[in-house]
Formats: C-alpha cells, sequence, structure tokens
C-alpha cells in the first residue's frame, strides 16, 4: 500500500494495527480516509496480516451514511491493492452504527435471549408518541387544580400538564426524568436527588444564631427609625425562632419552619457604619441561605412521588414496546450489554471475534456505549482504536458526554492500557486565514485554553476565492440602549440578516456561484428571516437542514388531505386542502359548494362544504373547470383508497392536480417544498406499512407524528442543490464543507431552568427538585430562597463539597445517596454545572461552524447597546469574538479593520439599527380620515369625524324622520330609531331563567348601566380581575366604563392593537397598512408606536393561533360578561370569544386576550402566575353561562417564542374546574 501521500500522524494511525490506538483528529484533517486506509491495511500481507479477514474487523460510525462511505471506500481500496474478492465481502461486513451493531447481536441470539428474532426497531418520533402516551396513561385527567391519588401531593405543588414547553409540570417532568435514565445503564435507579435536607431544627439554629449574632451591631447601629425598626425586628425573629426550637414535636416539620421564617424579617443594610454593614451582609447571606434549604426541603419529599410515578411511566412504556414487538435505540444497548454478562458464551464469542476495532466520531459517545465497546475491544482494549475531537462535541442534547470522552482518553493513555496517542492536525479543508481566525477566537484562556488543537494548514491546497473583501467579515447589530427605542431582538437579528445577504451579493458580483455559500444558523426559528433577506438580493435559497419538516405548510397540506380522505366530514381539513397551493379553488369556488337553493323557497340556503362535494361528484361536467379538476380528484381518491395503498393515492393525487409540477416551475425553493411533499408522503407510508395501519388510523398517526414535533429534517432532491444558497444548522453541516459560510443566531447558549434540574455525571444523573405552589403561602421566604447564594463564594466549604459530590471527585463519597452537603449549595452545583456545560457545547458548536468554511467567513452577531456610563455586555460567545479582536477594549465603531493574524485584517462593521418605518403597501394613500366601522356608540367630540360627509357637523342628529342635504340630485333620508329592551322570550310552560345570559352590548356608559344589566341598579358589589390582582390596573383617567380596564388597554398602543383586531373580526378583514395609519393618528402613536403597532399585528395576523381562531364556528369581539359569584357579581371584557355555536350551554369556548409590551426575560413560571387570575375570572364566567371546556391564550403580541412564533401563555379549564374556580377568585378577592 502506497502511503507516500499521507501525513505522518496518518501513517502512523493506518500502520499501529496491534496495540490500542487513541486518535485525536482535527476537522478536516482526513480522519475518515485514515479509517479506511487502517481497514484496508490490515488485512494486507504487509501487516502481518493484522486480520484475517474483513469479518474479524468492527467499524463504528455515528450515522449509517458514514458506514456506507466506508465501504465504499474500503471495497475500492481493496480492489486497487488486488483483494477483488475481499472486497465482494464488505457489504456484509461489521461496519456500522453502534445500534446496527447491537441489533445484529441481539437478532442472532434472540432465542437464546427470549427475544423475537423478529422485533422491530422505534424510530425517535415513534419512541416520542409513546413515551407521551404513557405520560398520558398515568396522570389520567389531572389537571392543575383536581389531584389524585397516592400523588395528591405532587399533583397539589405542580400542576399535571403545562401547555409551555418550559413551564414546570409533572409531565415535563417526567419527559426529563425518562429522557436521562434512558441513556443510563441503571435506568431510573442511578437517578439521585442529593442530599437529604437539613433538619428543620437545625435549620432553625443556624438562623437563630444569625440574628443573635447581629443584635450587637444593631445595637451599636444608632437612633434611626430603620436601625430601631430592625432591632425590633431581630428580637421578634429571635423570640418567634425560639419558639419553634422549644416545640420538640415540629423539630422536623419543614413547614412549620417555613411559616416562621417567612414571619421573621430581612434587616435591610442601610443604617450604620461600615461595620454594622458588614455584620449585616453576614447575617443576609444566612439568611438567604437558610430560606432556600426551608424552600428545597418542602420539595423533597415529593421526589420520591414523582420517582414512583416516572416508573409507573416507565412501566406503560416498556409495555407498549412490548405489544408493538419493537425495541429502541437504548434497549439495543442495555439489553446487548445484558446479554454479555449473562450469557457468558455469547461475551466470549464476540469478545474473540474481532481483530480490530475501530470506533468513529468518539467524542459523541455516552458512558453506556463506552462500556458496550470495552466488552468487544480484547483485555486491556488491545484491539481498540477510537477516533475524535473534544472541540467537536455537540451532540450532548442526545445524551453525549464530553466528559466521557475525555476520562476515556485519559484511561486510553494510562501505564495499565498504555495506547499510541496521534494527532492529526494537518487541515485539508480550510484557507490558513480561516483558520488563524478560529485559532485567535479559540486558544483563549476563557475559552479552550490549554486543551485546544491548533489546526495547521495545508499550504499545497488550491484556492478558489475570487472575493474582493477580507475572507474574515463581522458584523455587529446593535440595538440602541433604553426602552421604548421601538428596535426589537427581532429587527437586530434581520440587520445582521440583510447585511449576509449584502455581503452574498457582492461575492456574486465577484464571481463567487451561490452554490458556494451556505448560511449556518444556531437555531432554525428565524431561518425564514435570512431566507426574505436572501431573496431581496436576488438569490434563490432553500432550507436544507434542521427540523423544520414537521411545520412546513406543505406537510400540513399533506396531512390534511388523508384527514379528509379517512373523513370525508372533516370539513376543517377539507377547505384546508381546498384553499391550498394543491387545489387553489377561488371563493367562487367555494361559494358553489358551500350554498345551494332550497327548493321550497327558492331562495339560496347554505350547506356544508362535505355535503356540496358530494353533491357535485355526479354533475361536475357543469362545473367551472378547477372545481371540476378538485371535485374528480377527490372522488377518484376516495374510490381507490378502498383497496390501494393510502401513499400511494396520496402520491397519485398531489401528481394530477399539477400541484408537483406547479412547484418545479418555482426554482429552488419550489423544488425543496416538492421534496417535502415527497417526503410526507414517505412518511405516510412507512406509518402504513410498518404498522400495518388503515385510513382513519393512518390518518391519525400522521397527524400524532407531526404533533409531537417530529425531528425530521426537510426533504432534498437530488438536483435541487443547484445554484442557491442554503440554510442549515450548525448541526446539519457536521461533516460538510463549503467555501463560503455565513454563522448567525450562534450566541444563545442557555442552560434550561426549572423546578427539576438534572445532569448526567458519569454512569448515574443527578436530580435537584424546588417547590412550586408550597411557596405560595410563604411570599417573603420565596423572595428570600429565590434570591439565595448557596455559600460565601469560591472557598466557601458547603459549596465545595457540593463540587465534589457532582464531579464526582470524592470516589465512594460520589455513589448515590452521600450526604456530604446542603440541599441549597447541591442545586447550586447542578445549575452551574449546567450552565457551564450548556456554554462549553455552544462554543464547540461555533467552532464546528467556522470550521465547515474553505475560503471565506462571515459572522453576524447582535447585542444590545449599554445604558449611558455603563460598560457594554455581550453573549458570551459575542464576547469570545470581541476578546480575542479587541482585548480588553470594545468593538469599534462603523467600519473598521481589526488585526488576527491571517494575510489581511478582518472587515468588521457595527451597525445601530432603526426603528423600522412604518409600512405602507405600494402605491397605497393613507386614508385622510377613518372609513366607517364598527363604532357602536360615539361622543359630541368624535361624532364629526367618524361619520364621513359630515351630513350635521354643527348640530346633532334631528328627531325622527328627516331629509339631509349632501349636494346629490335629492337630499339624504335619515331616521333616527330609539331602541327599546325587547321583551323576554318565554316558552309556554317554561320557568323565566333566574339569572340573564351575560354577552351582550360591547359599550356601555355609566348612565345607561342600571337598565343594561338585568336587576336595576348599578352594582358596587361587582369586581374585576385587575381589581383584585395584587397589584391592581388602574383604569385610565377620563374612562366612564364600567369594567376596570385591562392593563393592556390602558395605554395608546394596546388601544390602538385591540382596534385593529376588533376590526378584522367584525369585518373579516385584516387591517392593511391605511387603516393602521388610521387607527395611528385616531390614538396619537410615536413613530416608535407605530412601527410597533404594525410588527403586532403582522406576529398576529400570521400566528397559529390566529389561524386557529379562524376555524372556529362564531367568532365575537370586545365581549363583556356580568356574572354572579357567591355574594358578588364579577366582570370584564373579553378581546376574542370563539365558540362552537351562540348558545353557550354545551359550547367549547376559545377565549384570547392580547398583551402588548411585555419583557423578553419574563420566565415561563412568572408568565404563568402573571395572567392566571384573569384566566381564572374569564373561565369562570364561560363555564358559569354553561361552557364544557374553555381554553384561554394571552396572545403577547410583541414577544416571539424560540421557535419564532408568537408567544402565548395557555390555559384550559372544565366544567369540572367551577368550584375550584369560584373558591380561588373568591380568595383573591378577600385578600
Amino acid at each position: 500500500m502506497n502511503l507516500s501521500t499521507c501525513t505522518p500522524g496518518q501513517r502512523q494511525s493506518i500502520e499501529h494495527v496491534r496495540g490500542p490506538l487513541l486518535v485525536s483528529a482535527g476537522a478536516g484533517s482526513g480522519k475518515t480516509f485514515t479509517l479506511t486506509q487502517r481497514i484496508a491495511y490490515a488485512l494486507l500481507p504487509e501487516s502481518g496480516p493484522a486480520a484475517s479477514g474483513v469479518d474479524e474487523v468492527l467499524a463504528i460510525t455515528f450515522t449509517e451514511k458514514a458506514a456506507a462511505e466506508i465501504k465504499a471506500r474500503v471495497k475500492r481500496t481493496l480492489r486497487a491493492e488486488g483483494l477483488a474478492e475481499e472486497a465482494l465481502r464488505v457489504d456484509g461486513a461489521w461496519i456500522s452504527t453502534i445500534h446496527g451493531m447491537c441489533a445484529r447481536i441481539l437478532r442472532a441470539h434472540a432465542l437464546d435471549l427470549g427475544l423475537d428474532p423478529a422485533f422491530g426497531i422505534m424510530g425517535d418520533a415513534e419512541r416520542a408518541e409513546a413515551v407521551a402516551d404513557a405520560i398520558d396513561g398515568a396522570l389520567g385527567d389531572d389537571n392543575d387544580i383536581i389531584a389524585r391519588g397516592s400523588y395528591a401531593a405532587l399533583f397539589d405543588e405542580y400542576p399535571a400538564r403545562s401547555t409551555m414547553p418550559l413551564a414546570p409540570s409533572v409531565a415535563s417532568m417526567l419527559q426529563a426524568l425518562m429522557d436521562k435514565a434512558a441513556g443510563l445503564r441503571g435506568g431510573l435507579d442511578a437517578l439521585d436527588f442529593g442530599p437529604s435536607p437539613a433538619q428543620a431544627s437545625t435549620l432553625a439554629r443556624e438562623l437563630l444564631l444569625a440574628y443573635e449574632g447581629v443584635l450587637p451591631a444593631l445595637e451599636r447601629a444608632g437612633k434611626s427609625a430603620s436601625a430601631e425598626r430592625a432591632r425590633a425586628a431581630a428580637a421578634d425573629a429571635v423570640e418567634a425562632l425560639g419558639a419553634f426550637l422549644a416545640d420538640a414535636s415540629a423539630a422536623s416539620d419543614a413547614r412549620a419552619l417555613a411559616a416562621v421564617v417567612d414571619g421573621c424579617a430581612y434587616l435591610p443594610c442601610t443604617f450604620g457604619g461600615a461595620d454594622v454593614k458588614a455584620e449585616v451582609k453576614a447575617y443576609q447571606a444566612v439568611h438567604a441561605r437558610v430560606a432556600q434549604n426551608v424552600a428545597l426541603a418542602l420539595a423533597h419529599p415529593l421526589a420520591s412521588e414523582l420517582m414512583a410515578l416516572a416508573r409507573e411511566v416507565t412501566a406503560r412504556f416498556e409495555g407498549a414496546k412490548r405489544a408493538a414487538c419493537k425495541l429502541d435505540n437504548d434497549d439495543l444497548l442495555v439489553r446487548t450489554l445484558d446479554a454479555f454478562e449473562r450469557c457468558p458464551d455469547i461475551a466470549a464469542r464476540y469478545e474473540r471475534r474481532f481483530k480490530l476495532v475501530m470506533v468513529d466520531e468518539f467524542q459523541d459517545t455516552s458512558q453506556l456505549q463506552i462500556d458496550m465497546i470495552a466488552r468487544l475491544a480484547g483485555p486491556r482494549c488491545a484491539h481498540l482504536c477510537t477516533v475524535g475531537d473534544a472541540q467537536q462535541s455537540i451532540y450532548r442534547f442526545r445524551g453525549a458526554d464530553v466528559n466521557v470522552y475525555e476520562a476515556h482518553k485519559k484511561a486510553m493513555r494510562a501505564d495499565e492500557v498504555g495506547a499510541l496517542y496521534v494527532e492529526l492536525t494537518k487541515n485539508f479543508r480550510s484557507h490558513g486565514d480561516v483558520l488563524s481566525f478560529v485559532d485567535r477566537v479559540f486558544e483563549q484562556s476563557t475559552v479552550f485554553g490549554e486543551a485546544f488543537m491548533s489546526l495547521e494548514p495545508n499550504e499545497q491546497r488550491p484556492s478558489c476565492y475570487r472575493g474582493s473583501a477580507p475572507r474574515i467579515d463581522l458584523v455587529l447589530s446593535v440595538q440602541p440602549a433604553g426602552r421604548g427605542t421601538g428596535v426589537r431582538t427581532a429587527d437586530a437579528k434581520r440587520a445582521g440578516a440583510e447585511a449576509i445577504a449584502r455581503r452574498f451579493a457582492a461575492l456574486r458580483e465577484d464571481g463567487h456561484a451561490p452554490g458556494d455559500m451556505v448560511v449556518l444558523l444556531g437555531k432554525m426559528s428565524r431561518a425564514g428571516m435570512y431566507a426574505e433577506a436572501l431573496r431581496a438580493e436576488g438569490f434563490e435559497c432553500v432550507v436544507t437542514g434542521g427540523s423544520l419538516f414537521a411545520s412546513a405548510p406543505e406537510v400540513r397540506v399533506v396531512a390534511r388531505f388523508v384527514e379528509a380522505l379517512a373523513n370525508p366530514a372533516n370539513t376543517a381539513a377539507l377547505f384546508e386542502v381546498l384553499t391550498s397551493d394543491m387545489m387553489r379553488l377561488s371563493a367562487d369556488d367555494l361559494l358553489v359548494l358551500t350554498t345551494e337553493e332550497d327548493p321550497e323557497t327558492g331562495c339560496v340556503r347554505r350547506r356544508d362544504l362535505d355535503r356540496g362535494f358530494a353533491r357535485l361528484a355526479s354533475r361536475a361536467d357543469g362545473l367551472p373547470p378547477r372545481l371540476a379538476h378538485a371535485v374528480r380528484l377527490f372522488e377518484r381518491a376516495r374510490d381507490e383508497s378502498r383497496t390501494r395503498p393510502v401513499a400511494t393515492v396520496v402520491r397519485d393525487a398531489v401528481v394530477r392536480s399539477g400541484w408537483m409540477a406547479r412547484l418545479e416551475e418555482e426554482g429552488a425553493a419550489g423544488t425543496a417544498r416538492a421534496a417535502n411533499v415527497l417526503k410526507a408522503v414517505r412518511l405516510v407510508d412507512r406509518l402504513e406499512t410498518e404498522r400495518h395501519l388503515g385510513l382513519a388510523s393512518t390518518a391519525r398517526a400522521l397527524a400524532d407524528e407531526l404533533a409531537v414535533g417530529l425531528k425530521e429534517a426537510p426533504g432534498a432532491l437530488s438536483g435541487a442543490g443547484g445554484d442557491v444558497v442554503k440554510i442549515m444548522t450548525i448541526h446539519a453541516s457536521k461533516g460538510l464543507e463549503f467555501p463560503v459560510v455565513a454563522l448567525a443566531d450562534f450566541a444563545d447558549a442557555r442552560a434550561g431552568s426549572g423546578k427539576l434540574l438534572v445532569e448526567t455525571c458519569g454512569a448515574i444523573a443527578r436530580a435537584s427538585l424546588a417547590p412550586a405552589a408550597s411557596l405560595e403561602a410563604f411570599p417573603q421566604l420565596a423572595k428570600r430562597s429565590g434570591a439565595a447564594a448557596a455559600g460565601d463564594g469560591e472557598d466557601d466549604a458547603d459549596l465545595l463539597a457540593a463540587r465534589r459530590l457532582v464531579e464526582g471527585e470524592d470516589g465512594p463519597a460520589c455513589a448515590l445517596g452521600a450526604s456530604s452537603c446542603t440541599q441549597a449549595a447541591y442545586r447550586a452545583q447542578l445549575a452551574r454545572r449546567a450552565a457551564d456545560e450548556e456554554l462549553a457545547e455552544a462554543r464547540r458548536k461555533l467552532y464546528v461552524g467556522l470550521t465547515r468554511a474553505s475560503e471565506a467567513l462571515v459572522v453576524a452577531m447582535d447585542a444590545k447597546a449599554p445604558s449611558a456610563g455603563k460598560p457594554p455586555a455581550y453573549a458570551p460567545l459575542v464576547d469570545d469574538i470581541r476578546s480575542a479582536l479587541c482585548g480588553d477594549g470594545d468593538f469599534p465603531e462603523g467600519v473598521a479593520e481589526l488585526p488576527y493574524g491571517g494575510t489581511a485584517p478582518a472587515r468588521f462593521e457595527r451597525i445601530l439599527v432603526q426603528p423600522p418605518e412604518p409600512r405602507v403597501e405600494e402605491g397605497a394613500e393613507p386614508a385622510p380620515e377613518p372609513r366607517l366601522f364598527f363604532v357602536p356608540v360615539v361622543d359630541d367630540a368624535s361624532r364629526s369625524t367618524l361619520f364621513a360627509g359630515g351630513l350635521a357637523r354643527d348640530g346633532d342628529f334631528p328627531e325622527g324622520v328627516a331629509e339631509l342635504p349632501y349636494g346629490g340630485t335629492a337630499p339624504a333620508r335619515f331616521e333616527r330609531i330609539l331602541v327599546q329592551p325587547p321583551e323576554p322570550r318565554v316558552e309556554e310552560g317554561a320557568e323565566p331563567a333566574p339569572e340573564p345570559r351575560l354577552f351582550f352590548v360591547p359599550v356601555v356608559d355609566d348612565a345607561s348601566r342600571s337598565t343594561l344589566f338585568a336587576g336595576g341598579s348599578a352594582r358596587d358589589d361587582a369586581f374585576s380581575y385587575s381589581s383584585i390582582a395584587p397589584n391592581p390596573v388602574p383604569a385610565p383617567a377620563g374612562e366612564g366604563a364600567p369594567f376596570a380596564a385591562d392593563a393592556d388597554k390602558a395605554t395608546d398602543l394596546g388601544s390602538a392593537f385591540h382596534r385593529a383586531a376588533q376590526l378584522a373580526v367584525e369585518t373579516g378583514r385584516v387591517p392593511d397598512a391605511a387603516r393602521l395609519g388610521v387607527l395611528s393618528e385616531a390614538y396619537a402613536l410615536s413613530t416608535g408606536q407605530r412601527a410597533r403597532l404594525a410588527d403586532a399585528c403582522e406576529r398576529w395576523f400570521s400566528s397559529a393561533t390566529y389561524a386557529e381562531t379562524l376555524q372556529w364556528g362564531l367568532r365575537r369581539a370586545e365581549v363583556p360578561f356580568f356574572v354572579p359569584i357567591s355574594d358578588a357579581f364579577v366582570e370584564g371584557e373579553i378581546d376574542l370569544l370563539c365558540t362552537d355555536d351562540a348558545q353557550l350551554a354545551g359550547a367549547r369556548a376559545l377565549v384570547v386576550d392580547y398583551k402588548t409590551g411585555g419583557s423578553d426575560g419574563e420566565a415561563p413560571e412568572a408568565l404563568c402566575s402573571k395572567h392566571l387570575l384573569q384566566a381564572q375570572c374569564y373561565a369562570y364566567a364561560l363555564l358559569r353561562q354553561g361552557c364544557v371546556e374553555v381554553e384561554l391564550r394571552f396572545a403577547r403580541v410583541e414577544r416571539e417564542d424560540s421557535a419564532g412564533d408568537m408567544q402565548t401563555v395557555t390555559y384550559r379549564f372544565t366544567a369540572e374546574d367551577l368550584d375550584g374556580l369560584a373558591v380561588r377568585i373568591l380568595s383573591a378577592r378577600r385578600a
């Protein structure tokens, strides 16, 4: 074998086939080439041969695609070396993923192990669905009001379910525990909730000593009022804590101690000299620490309930897998390891079988996988070769642990194993400038530091760079300092996207093809924004990576088509398909479908969409062409679905519809959408065949797969690469390379925060549970425990003990149940570890993204300008780049050059983002005055402007019937009608209802309130949610409305948005730019507020929630209510009410409440608590009127969630919750 072209490291790795080998292979260093050459070399006579045949070689790869590539390369190399017969055996060789290897072993010995040899493999999406079903089965019908059974305390503390992804709930905690346990050999038994909480008496004594210790300092603090109050409060606290300690029965009662600590005043540090303040601060640290330990003690007993429930869920999940005769990927590993331990004969067979065991991408491994590989690698790992790069470990979210890899490297290099260590540091991919920039950023001691493996460029590589700009181009988009600037984070991201597009356009002018360029994103929630910016510069672009397949509109159309086939009466699905790009029916077509002539009266009447289809099927020839085509296509598909596979029917239908042909004419974007359609059809086929499903079951299964967030990349068609710019995640780019790479949206590295923390620590997982509902009774304790630090600093003994426990530095002390520290320090260390690990992985992900570039880099960052006098604060990854290029200084202003060690300085541009201009449709003139719309009550000040034409500008409208001249050929006829209250209608023999049905006139003034509300006079015992909230919202000055103001409507911007949303409901049309301009004038909005109004409207009217409201039978805007509750009345006004029917009795309802403003930093738990009382009041009002189910959605129209959609906070209540709601509302009113 000719190895003359290999680097010294490659050659050493290839030829070392006898003995353990550890290879650290940098990005672009040719590791796949090295692996394939090593396999071929081991089979050649010149190596001994080290292996007598390819069946003695085990090669483990990260993906099946990589395994196929290695097989192809090995076959070519063996043929070139004259081993054609051996090359024929490669297809059956042990070259696969680790899960593929385990499945092969288990199938070979299935009968010995009690398995069905035909067992199936459960995919990730199917597993997620099965786990979700198991959780639903275990939770039953619980909600956040009603608890049940042996888990009552758990459900009292946490809601069973939550619609917010990050909000605490029992379901989300069970999911987290299941995910962690799946990758652990011991499963749930390997989960530890840390040390037991300290005794209540111990904590009380600690706080008592702190108060007693600070009393002398308080005596020296002088006679100020604050000092006097502090002395009195400290004396009261000493007395209360002493009484608690004197009660022997309360020594272990954490809840009793919580009540005492909640009543102990927290002494401020606002008086006395420096010595007094120092002693008060020492006391404050103890108070905070005790408060946190007391709070955690409240939750700790619930961990056993949570684990018991998790075991019940696991049992259900295992039962579902048995019923389906399937194993998931974790089962494959665990069962194979169990087989080796329980069956020595099987273990010996495989331990002796392989002379060469090679594992690629070993940095993305877990302890379970390492244990498996060790069983196959021979004594002292004699046959093992692992190849990895710690700098490219980016799959923590899948259970990979880079710490496990680092421990493996240390073990391999120890004397006991004595592996040869080789570094492959020559990079064959990237230009030296790209590598120099990478070096400058990651060699810093605060980033990778001494562990950083620098890569040397290949000086012989040809360059294809044609750009006139420097190879390294940096952009920083800066939001102005302060609030109310009108510039949002999304605006800064958009500025970065536009800067990338401009730079790509310049490179295109210099001769680079669009296919040379890629945009790599840390997350895909804003992929559309980057695509929009690129298309504005004339680029075609496609999204080729990420997990956006399930949310693609064309995939939804396929799913809805299957639903309509399965159930022709599903008019919602049918309507969605007919109005989609697949069918493209017009409003006139839909009118033909949904109306018919009444044979008795001759009048046109409404008919259901499905019935219209059925009626028109027999006379399609006389219909408009597009409607006739749709009718025939659906009828044919329905006929064929009785005898043919669903996937075949769907594929034929999308082709016959002409949709695929139209998509192909739309260029790269259309081709990408066509790929998604075909991928959706393949998914239908897989579900149908693997699960042996019929039409209806396939429709449900497909909807479920998409609903659980199927983690699939978008589809791709051969030839779709073309001359287009690709947009993908950094994860999807792993193993690829591109001449020009732009990176954006990479700087967010936030560790998950919640009531449950779970972190994998070697072979076990450590967890901590914080309280939720129980703290509502102890507000001061909650405040202090939330702000507490677990210790006084890095040298705090408690924190050091916690670190040794969590990191496993205590040897035997790191075993399950070790209790060398307090719960507070333990939880603080878990949170710190999670944050550190997330940041480290984010840095590695940035490294991977940067090293995909062969010629040039564009790096887009964003930040918020600091307030006057404050230093700049950047996200950690942005700050890494700043410190690498600017040292201790800030990024420069404007455009500048920044040296980094390359052949030319990097170009840097700081962009100060400006508020977006109000958007007006091209060619449209803003209306000079509002059109007539929806205002039912008019005062004198606004009458002349609201009524177009000004028929009676100086006087009032005349009484009765009159003629009013307006300049036409004849006067206008005018009639004033005084509306009388209708007589109540009572069916013959029926008793009148004791209470009014309470949804009526949307605007009421004080003068008419007593006549409009049944019961006579205005009620002094009426209240609204805002009047009983902890911080009541004052009504706007000058308003006489009886309903306490919604906080959102108390602002001009909020009022303008509410009117725009109301207009859309009542007219059926989304307000255009001209209408928004009129509203902005009417409410005197500033320039910044106008931009916010336009953005809020765009976000609302394009949101999934708005689309969902359109599917309801009846939508009503600004609906007031006034309902009895005990001896009082609760009142309010619902922004948007959607119901199945006009009658509320027995109906379902969706309530939407609009919220402008808000902060991006509000935690899910805080948001859930923030709107809960309003949700309870509104739900009570509707359930009191007979609704059976109410969903309430608070639409934060100026905030986006992690997926890029409008942020929402959702609650759901049923009729069974009515009594509980009344109790909570009345309790809030009394408080």
